[in-house]
C-alpha cells in the first residue's frame, strides 16, 4: 500500500508500507518537498536531522560503520529544540490510496530513506 505523507495541507513525500510492528509502522520514504517556504526549509531540516539522529544511534548497536563526532549525542539532543514546533504538533497525516485520511505523531526518518511513524490516537 502506498501512502501519501502531510504536514497540513503541504505534501511532504510518498510512503512505500513495508511493515507493522504496533504500534510502530514502517515503510520506504521518497521525499518530494521542496524548499519553498520557510515551513518546508524547517520540515526538510528536521528530514536530515532525523536521518542523522538514527545513523548515529545504529553506529551505537554497530548496525552500521559511522565514525562519530566527540559530542554528536549532546549536539543531536540541543538541535531537537529547533524543531519543537514540528515535533508537538498534530498536523502530520497520512492519505492512503482511497484517500483515507489518518493522523500519525511526528514520524522518524532513516538514513537509509525509511520512515517510522505511529497513530495519534488522541
Amino acid at each position: 500500500m502506498t501512502y501519501k505523507l502531510y504536514f497540513d495541507e503541504k505534501l511532504i513525500g510518498d510512503i512505500e508500507y513495508a511493515d507493522a510492528d504496533f504500534p510502530s509502522f514502517s515503510g520506504k520514504f521518497n521525499l518530494i518537498l521542496n524548499q519553498s517556504d520557510t515551513l518546508s526549509t524547517q520540515i526538510l531540516n528536521y528530514i536530515d536531522f532525523s536521518a542523522r539522529q538514527d545513523r548515529y544511534y545504529a553506529s551505537l548497536e554497530n548496525a552500521v560503520e559511522y565514525e562519530a563526532g566527540e559530542n554528536e549525542q549532546e549536539e543531536l539532543e540541543l538541535e531537537e529544540a529547533n524543531y519543537e514546533n514540528i515535533i508537538e504538533t498534530d498536523s502530520w497525516k497520512i492519505v492512503d490510496e482511497n484517500n483515507e485520511t489518518t493522523k500519525i505523531l511526528i514520524p522518524t526518518f532513516g538514513f537509509d530513506k525509511t520512515i517510522v511513524w505511529r497513530l495519534n490516537v488522541e
